[in-house]
């Protein structure tokens, strides 16, 4: 492993050993994801309703958080995408803080494809 890497990595480790609502607040996405995950982890659907959107609150059920802590058992990585939309096309961009720099870059640019674009129509209902 790089030197790059085992500092993302040692920082990540300080992050989630210090995210407790006292410390993290949704702030970011980054912040906001690892609220999140903390919420799936113990198990606490109330918390969990805090992060969500008004339109998001109040879909999701017990068994959901079951199957959501099933999903977590099994390891987390945080990264961060950005949704572009250009004309027919829909573009997500995997973003990284480069430590050097302290600044936010683009790491890759993922293409998606037409059959997948339903997955980004704001208009269709939560599932």
């Amino acid at each position: 492993m790089t030197a790059k890497k085992l500092t993302v990595l040692a920082g990540l480790m300080f992050i989630m050993g210090c995210s407790s609502p006292k410390f993290v607040q949704p702030d970011s996405p980054e912040h906001v994801a690892i609220l999140v995950k903390q919420a799936i982890d113990h198990q606490d659907l109330q918390q969990l309703n805090v992060y969500l959107s008004d339109a998001m609150k109040g879909t999701l059920s017990e068994v959901d958080m079951s199957q959501l802590k099933d999903f977590s058992a099994t390891g987390a990585e945080l990264r961060t995408y950005s949704f572009l939309r250009m004309e027919d096309e829909i573009l997500l961009l995997d973003i990284v803080k480069d430590p050097d720099s302290n600044m936010y870059k683009v790491q890759d640019i993922i293409h998606v494809p037409e059959e997948s674009r339903t997955m980004f129509d704001q208009t269709a209902p939560l599932k």
